[in-house]
């Protein structure tokens, strides 16, 4: 009798009333509320709720209602098939309420072995795709759709036939080598061309060309020698449906050849080393055995195992001026080997003696001084040195490690004496290189004279001298001749 909310309180037991609906908080005399998501055939109770604007709410009485049983199965229609392939087909129609989805299909009339799984959502657009089918086959099939209310329509019958996938035919291999092979067969309608291969009918690896032709072709490359290869044709034409072969093998070829050596150059040659270089005719590994008896090659270089036609080797260490014998080795992939025949070359000799330069003298003091210099290669180290020009009758140890710096220091000096001295240093090859003679000299210390004492009074004493240089001025002194003090 006044404006207020609506709501309505509602359950499947009397006096519980469990669900309620949103409340409408419109303030209205005409209330409207629609139950929906209610089981079908099923008593409900309810009660309506309203409360005006002073927030006075009222109750009413319960009521029940019963809910109307769906009897009636889905209306099937519009049935159709598309996107047939060789092995596979979409099958579509439509219901007139919500349904679930399912076909049952097989390859004899009346006989409709197969089915879908069902589609349990309630759709009235319904799609189903059929897989796994044969190709060049007429299938038969019906629909089926089952309602909310478990209402069931199953279809008429119908058909549909798959496309024939392209046949593959006369599949043969042709000139298998060791890393490649040849592999033709033919199909009955245009199509692309692969091979799948490895090692076992997992297969793995794939080459081909996407050409849609009859007669195909596809060379395999990249393959080891010496190894059996599952394969398999795949032939697809322009619309998807693709033929495939059985799996069969064929066996790639061993190389027995040995690599052939030529070319071969010994270059570089010098005092302690020589560089040889040579080809083979495919790709190989490089190793030199040598030596300096003929026939007694007890030397090796290090294996390069990577595999190349041109090779070099460096040999180092090696004596001056001697003869060395050799043989080349080579191994390709297949572990084939080839050996040349004996080679020989000599080293060079080393007659030049070491260039000295930068000759000098440092840190001189009063009984001793460093002699530095320079060579232009390693070389050992020693000074001669005397107090008479020309007559150098004192020598340092010789210090036998080859260096290109030097240093010497000469201890034990006179001092304030004039020393005459060469440098000499010894390469490995024993040629000497002697300098021109130098000199240099210690230097003399502090000459003191004119020593006295005045000023001596009870308990001091001054002490007086003069020195020919600079210097400082210290006193010892004491109550004897062994000093016991030092200002």
């Amino acid at each position: 009798d006044e404006g207020a909310n609506s709501q309505v309180i509602y359950g499947l037991s009397s006096g519980v009333l469990l669900s309620e609906t949103a409340l409408d908080a419109n303030l209205n005399t005409g209330h409207t509320v629609i139950l929906i998501g209610l089981r079908e055939g099923t008593k409900y109770y309810f009660k309506v709720k309203s409360k005006d604007a002073s927030n006075n709410e009222t109750i009413s009485q319960e009521y029940n209602f019963i809910t109307l049983s769906d009897t009636s199965a889905p209306n099937i229609f519009n049935i159709q098939s598309s996107g047939i392939t060789a092995s596979s087909a979409i099958i579509t129609w439509l219901t007139n309420e919500p349904a679930t989805s399912q076909v049952l299909y097989g390859l004899s009339s009346g006989a409709l072995d197969l089915s879908s799984a069902e589609n349990v959502n309630f759709n009235t657009n319904h799609s189903v795709i059929l897989t796994n089918l044969e190709g060049g086959k007429t299938y038969y099939y019906k629909v089926k759709s089952k309602d909310p209310s478990n209402n069931q329509a199953l279809s008429d019958e119908y058909s549909f036939t798959t496309i024939t996938p392209p046949i593959i035919n006369n599949l043969t291999v042709q000139n298998i080598g060791q890393t490649t092979a040849n592999i033709i067969w033919t199909t009955n309608v245009n199509s692309d061309s692969y091979i799948e291969f490895g090692l076992d009918i997992t297969y793995g690896f794939s080459q081909g060309k996407d050409e849609q032709v009859t007669n195909h072709s596809v060379t395999l490359i990249g393959l080891t020698p010496g190894t059996t290869y599952h394969y398999r044709a795949r032939s697809k034409d322009i619309y998807g449906n693709q033929g495939v072969s059985s799996n069969n093998t064929f066996t790639t070829t061993i190389d027995t050849t040995s690599p052939i050596i030529s070319s071969i150059q010994v270059l570089h040659i010098s005092n302690n080393g020589a560089t040889i270089t040579w080809l083979t005719n495919k790709p190989a590994t490089s190793q030199v055995v040598y030596g300096t008896a003929s026939g007694n090659l007890i030397l090796s270089t290090t294996l390069n195992v990577n595999l190349n036609t041109g090779h070099t080797v460096i040999l180092t260490e090696l004596q001056e001026g001697t003869k060395y014998y050799f043989r080349l080795k080579s191994k390709d992939i297949n572990e084939n080997e080839t050996i040349s025949d004996e080679m020989s070359f000599i080293t060079t000799s080393d007659q030049n003696p070491p260039v000295i330069s930068n000759v000098q003298v440092d840190n001189i003091t009063a009984n001793s001084a460093i002699i530095t210099w320079r060579t232009d290669e390693p070389s050992t180290s020693q000074v001669i040195y005397g107090t008479a020009s020309g007559n150098l009758n004192q020598a340092t140890v010789l210090d036998p490690s080859l260096n290109s710096y030097h240093f010497i220091n000469l201890s034990g000096l006179t001092q304030g004496t004039k020393y005459y001295y060469r440098v000499k240093s010894k390469d490995a090859s024993n040629n000497e290189a002697v300098s021109s003679e130098n000199s240099f000299t210690t230097i003399a210390p502090p000459i003191i004279s004119n020593i006295s004492v005045t000023n001596i009074g009870t308990n001091e004493a001054t002490i007086l001298w003069t020195t020919n240089v600079n210097s400082d001025s210290y006193v010892e002194y004491g109550l004897q001749q062994v000093m016991e003090f030092c200002r």
